[in-house]
């Protein structure tokens, strides 16, 4: 994708940073801009993958209590589509554009967590398998819901214009299939992994001693995390209850201060397809390059310019 247009629009946003690692905002859902040049905003909701353990292995041998997972998809398709409808609109234009894609961005959190109680090693090959039948049950109870939704109240009206990439479709069960043939979906997006694991005070963190949040490093160290969000400001937070991690190259690593990004400025960029991204200056783009042929390298918001060509992976 070229640039087309890059605006501040001066939208708050909050990052983090530790040991100089900076956690930047999220970028999960790319939002279509109407013909007129409206915008368009997140719809999201998370499940917590980890309120689905159970213990009772007699009726989930697995220790997921798929019938609860199927009853949390449901009520989160129904009530994300319901919010675009009760929604008290503050722009016509993004109304307009919610109402005629219907996006949704139904995601998940507490993979971690889910993995730890089933005693799953992150990244191994049963966690990748685990995680295929997962999101592929999702997947599937999704786009079911959406058509069942779509039965009662309508396909979403992108649909009336443009016809449904069948990738995913073809990944579902077959009684998924035929509702989605017969009375297509009520959503233009469904699904949208959110950064829910970026770094907020809930954030979790695996030190030497065990797991802690943020928020529990703070309190250990008699910080308020409260006024630092009243006030805002950039800053590094000294710690005097330091703690050590174990780094990407296996090495413990001692972190004696945490740095707060603070509130600041976002920039809006606007791509020659229509879509557009919000980000901060420091979020990173993947550029081709136009010197080496099939390479591209990662260059900062501030730094990109209109002859800029974004590599997306569109896999």
């Amino acid at each position: 994708m070229k640039i087309k247009k890059i605006s501040n629009p001066f939208i708050i946003n909050k990052n983090y940073y530790q040991n100089s690692i900076l956690n930047v905002d999220c970028g999960e859902q790319i939002l279509p801009i109407g013909k007129d040049g409206s915008g368009s905003s997140c719809n999201l909701a998370s499940i917590n993958l980890k309120l689905l353990y159970t213990s009772d292995i007699e009726k989930y041998p697995d220790n997921i209590n798929w019938d609860m997972l199927d009853n949390i998809i449901k009520n989160g398709i129904d009530y994300l589509d319901e919010s675009i409808e009760t929604e008290q609109y503050f722009d016509k234009g993004i109304e307009k554009n919610q109402k005629y894609y219907r996006d949704l961005g139904l995601g998940l959190m507490g993979y971690a967590d889910l993995l730890i109680l089933k005693k799953i090693k992150y990244g191994s090959e049963e966690s990748l398998k685990f995680i295929e039948k997962l999101m592929t049950f999702i997947l599937d109870k999704s786009y079911k819901y959406s058509a069942l939704r779509a039965k009662k109240l309508g396909k979403a009206p992108v649909y009336n214009d443009y016809e449904l990439n069948p990738y995913y479709l073809n990944k579902c069960s077959k009684e998924t299939i035929d509702l989605v043939n017969k009375y297509g979906l009520r959503n233009g997006k469904i699904l949208n992994i959110a950064p829910t694991g970026c770094s907020i005070f809930e954030t979790k963190i695996k030190t030497t001693d065990g797991i802690k949040s943020i928020k529990e490093i703070l309190i250990e160290n008699d910080i308020n995390y409260i006024d630092l969000e009243k006030i805002g400001k950039k800053q590094w937070i000294d710690l005097k209850n330091s703690f050590n991690v174990i780094n990407i190259n296996g090495e413990i690593q001692t972190v004696n201060r945490l740095f707060y990004n603070g509130y600041g400025a976002v920039n809006n960029i606007k791509f020659n397809d229509n879509t557009s991204f919000v980000g901060t200056n420091e979020h990173k783009f993947l550029v081709k390059s136009t010197e080496k042929e099939g390479y591209g390298y990662w260059k900062s918001v501030k730094d990109l310019t209109k002859s800029d060509e974004i590599i997306v992976d569109l896999t």
